[in-house]
């Protein structure tokens, strides 16, 4: 659409080959609504449906993702989505499988919907693939779509397959490019038609709270540092960089600023780190969100009252009474 609104006279997109991952939602359980319900309550049916689709494409949209197509499927329906295409962004990998936990997790709220013919409930699985795809205009003069094709999105159907209900399945390229930022179970290899060797395929558990980064020795040659008297002592790299020491090769900024948190928080300095990943920008006050919850100790697990006395504990610590900030 902004390529549209830009270059109202180039509606069409040629074909190209791009990578892009392509996330399938098998959802589940409205076919039973529909036959139970009726024509009689067609409006009630017609709001669960949309229900659905809005939370699920809220989702999609806010990754980055855009959704292809909704069609039939053998058990129930799916829903294909695109991120890659047409607009690329250089972790569409892991914004598909982070869209398809969070697309999970929203759908306890159609796990038990109260209807005029009694309790129904929604189900759904999800398949996640990255490779290279045909992607393009395809269709006449009279009516064209925007899609994409090849093997790797007919490997992304057969993942979203074996999975069960509750399930992200994704394959080992898209657990490769999404590095360690899910816990992942790994599958019994599974054979898909189409394939001549059975298909490495890995459970989403949850996000990785704390990414672990390689982490090398970054020292130089062995001098005396300035106010230290131990001689012999290794110099921190940042230091070695400020006195114009010759530089490691491939030495980044997140390495270094590493270098330089690890040495001051040895002498006992407080270190908090938050991360600004690029689909948060819709997120109020997103890297302030991990700084508080760091400086306060909270653990995913959690709850409410949990929560409450760490929060209390540290007030007290810092002599801050309590009821000041609980009226606020």
């Amino acid at each position: 659409m902004d390529k549209v609104k830009v270059e109202p006279e180039r509606i069409a997109i040629g074909g190209e080959y791009r990578p892009v991952t392509v996330l399938f939602a098998n959802f589940y359980g409205i076919d039973e609504i529909i036959e139970q319900l009726g024509e009689a309550y067609s409006a009630e049916i017609t709001a669960i449906l949309n229900a659905h689709f809005t939370a699920m494409g809220r989702i999609i949209a806010k990754y980055g993702g855009v959704v292809n197509k909704v069609d039939s499927y053998a058990v129930g329906h799916r829903i294909m989505a695109l991120f890659g295409a047409p607009r690329a962004h250089v972790d569409d990998p892991e914004r598909a499988v982070r869209a398809a936990l969070e697309m999970q997790q929203a759908m306890a709220a159609f796990a038990e919907l109260n209807t005029s013919c009694g309790p129904f409930s929604l189900k759904q699985r999800i398949g996640v693939n990255t490779g290279l795809v045909f992607a393009g205009n395809v269709g006449s003069l009279i009516r064209q779509e925007y899609s994409v094709m090849g093997d790797e999105v007919n490997l992304t159907a057969r993942l979203m397959a074996v999975a069960t209900e509750g399930q992200v399945i994704i394959s080992q390229n898209t657990a490769r490019q999404t590095g360690d930022a899910f816990l992942l179970r790994e599958q019994e290899p599974v054979r898909v038609k189409g394939k001549a060797l059975p298909v490495h395929n890995y459970e989403v558990l949850a996000l990785q709270e704390r990414r672990v980064r390689e982490r090398r020795p970054l020292i130089g040659p062995r001098c005396r540092m300035a106010n230290d008297p131990a001689p012999g002592r290794p110099k921190p790299s940042w230091q070695r960089s400020s006195d114009h020491h010759r530089r490691d090769v491939g030495l980044g900024k997140s390495r270094l600023l590493d270098e330089l948190t690890e040495y001051w928080t040895s002498l006992g300095a407080l270190s908090l780190s938050a991360t600004c990943p690029s689909f948060g920008r819709h997120t109020p006050y997103l890297p302030w969100l991990d700084l508080l919850r760091a400086l306060l100790g909270f653990n995913p697990a959690d709850r409410p009252p949990v929560k409450l006395d760490k929060i209390t504990t540290l007030l007290r610590r810092r002599q801050i009474p309590p009821g000041a900030i609980g009226r606020r």
